[in-house]
């Protein structure tokens, strides 16, 4: 059986199937990897930090504020995440031809340190100030903003 071309599906335009499922193409992604929190994290903010603006090379480091949604109110956190060793995981053609041999690159996961604090309530978005990334605000869903 043939398979059907890759295309963006587009919500609102185009119909999805109860027999088919949505996929994400790796090979859009010079890296990618996954992190399981302990909650539902659905607002992100990359901290600015001193290492550079325009990082090209591998392997890199980044700083991450997330918050939570709880199932419960007081079981909300703030994660302050350094995620560290990300690999490039973006195949080319001639890393193809290395895997063939027998030969595969490093595909560790990055080490992630996290610190977190609790929140009152779900975070609906968290930012950090531009020009002090140690400042973060939360809009909350008990209708209060915080800054810390």
């Amino acid at each position: 059986e043939e398979q059907p071309g890759k295309s963006v599906w587009r919500p609102g335009y185009d119909p999805i199937g109860d027999d088919e499922e949505l996929d994400f193409d790796q090979s859009a992604y010079i890296t990618y990897h996954a992190v399981n929190m302990e909650w539902p994290c659905l607002s992100i903010d990359v901290l600015r930090d001193p290492l550079g603006f325009h990082r090209t090379k591998f392997p890199m480091t980044t700083y991450l504020a997330c918050g939570s949604q709880a199932q419960n109110e007081n079981a909300n956190k703030v994660y302050l995440m350094k995620v560290s060793d990300i690999k490039k995981t973006q195949k080319e053609d001639n890393d193809m031809e290395e895997d063939d041999d027998g030969e595969s690159e490093d595909e560790s996961e990055p080490t992630i340190a996290t610190k977190t604090f609790k929140h009152k309530g779900a975070i609906n978005r968290i930012r950090a100030m531009p020009q002090a990334s140690n400042i973060l605000a939360t809009m909350s869903e008990t209708k209060e903003a915080h800054i810390w």
